[in-house]
């Protein structure tokens, strides 16, 4: 059987220009995170996004953002993490910070294997110069999982973070082959773990880790849980980008729909490969200007308000698109706020 730890998750969201103490934000924040054992992390920057205090920002203007959103992402036992989180509150000005917990897998079959009726998402932890069968390993991972019955998965590139407690940032003039990779996954969960399984022996030192997520009973798309619970939730939209032949740029309608709106915040993660549910995995091209390859969209709130971003995220719907919510434990803003 294969070894399912409990594991807590920690994300906290800020901005590029976020300084602590005269330096980057993000130099204080994995060394605080270091320091106090946590041994994996990374760092995405986000493609676009918006905040309260913070207006669109996006990598797709002629004039780049120079404040784009940044979500620093830790994995561990539960202590550190809580610890971690409650410095990182007192340590912003600003921002979110979000914890909750997940189950770590080394790629056994694990107990979700058996069950088919519950919905799940995965991420899986490795590094970016991991290969299978000599390509890069994100490649196969979205084969292997497409093939194995997931509806969606996206590769996300770390620019910095933490692996096995060493520190591992990105240069613009190295492979970068140990910097931190994500693969975020979503499906029935016994999908997900028969496809890890398989997968895991191929990649020596990446794990998972895998939460319940919510799904409509009997639907052809995951969407909504159980959004009558009071707990904070995060809705999470799997596709994006200009679909085959052109035309709009889901990720973009998607983010301005949601802060016309009046949502609080939304963050958008462009993927350098990935599938959606009817389509073959694609990665980007350097034969068109523009990315078609899948986006993940974030936003937290509360559920009435999930309920509302689902229903936006269906009227933006584009090919293939998925989407999900979880349940956040704990959700806090730096100013003290939960």
């Amino acid at each position: 059987p294969g070894v399912m730890e409990t594991f807590s998750r920690l994300s906290v969201y800020f901005g590029e220009r976020s300084r602590i103490g005269g330096g980057p934000s993000v130099e204080t924040l994995l060394s605080l995170l270091a320091d106090r054992g946590v041994e994996n992390a990374v760092l995405l920057r986000a493609g676009e996004g918006f905040g309260p205090r913070h207006g669109l920002q996006t990598s797709s203007l002629l004039s780049l953002s120079e404040d784009l959103p940044l979500v620093l992402v830790a994995v561990g036992d539960k202590g550190p993490i809580a610890t971690s989180a409650v410095e990182t509150r007192e340590l912003l000005d600003e921002g979110l910070i979000t914890v909750e917990q997940t189950l770590r897998s080394d790629g056994g079959p694990g107990d979700a294997a058996s069950d088919g009726g519950r919905y799940g998402r995965m991420t899986i932890w490795l590094a970016r110069g991991a290969r299978i069968g000599g390509r890069p390993a994100y490649e196969q991972l979205a084969l292997s999982f497409r093939e194995g019955g997931a509806d969606a998965g996206i590769a996300l590139l770390g620019i910095d973070g933490l692996a096995a407690g060493r520190r591992r940032r990105a240069s613009f003039f190295s492979a970068n082959r140990e910097v931190p990779l994500l693969f975020s996954v979503v499906g029935p969960e016994y999908a997900l773990q028969r496809a890890w399984h398989y997968a895991a022996r191929f990649v020596p030192g990446a794990f998972a880790e895998i939460s319940e997520a919510g799904a409509r009973p009997g639907g052809s798309r995951a969407t909504t849980g159980d959004l009558s619970q009071p707990s904070m939730r995060r809705v999470v939209v799997y596709g994006g980008g200009l679909p085959p032949g052109g035309g709009v740029d889901r990720q973009q309608l998607l983010v301005r729909l949601l802060r016309r709106s009046g949502a609080l915040g939304a963050t958008a993660f462009q993927g350098v490969y990935g599938f959606a549910r009817g389509q073959a995995p694609h990665g980007e091209s350097f034969r068109t200007l523009r990315r078609r390859v899948p986006v993940l969209t974030e936003v937290v709130d509360l559920p009435e308000g999930c309920a509302r971003w689902l229903a936006l995220a269906e009227e933006s719907e584009g090919p293939g698109q998925v989407a999900v919510t979880q349940q956040v434990d704990e959700v806090s803003r730096p100013d003290g706020r939960a």
